[in-house]
């Protein structure tokens, strides 16, 4: 397999109280022939992470189909592991 470079993947106008700044850690699933859904961990003001997606045309990154208007997980609640934030690893298609 040869690497082809396409150069920077837009990003759309997300709800900046969860996705202020950052979209780290991609993490790739083809949906379908047509759709390629993007995880990324997104930061707040206080750098906390929070996970969404972007769904990009598969045969054309530069057209994004969708994305997700709210985090996929939000951070925990005071005293517990994720209080400071969550981050997107892996993902695994089921079915």
């Amino acid at each position: 397999m040869q690497w082809l470079k396409k150069g920077l993947m837009p990003l759309p106008e997300l709800d900046k109280s969860w996705a202020y700044s950052h979209a780290m850690v991609p993490t790739p699933i083809l949906l379908d022939k047509n759709i390629l859904r993007i995880y990324l961990t997104f930061c707040d003001e206080s750098f906390r992470g929070r996970p969404g997606y972007i769904d990009y045309n598969a045969n054309d990154f530069s057209e994004i189909l969708g994305f997700s208007e709210k985090p996929l997980i939000d951070v925990g609640r005071p005293g517990t592991f994720d209080q400071d934030g969550v981050l997107t690893c892996s993902v695994v298609k089921v079915d």
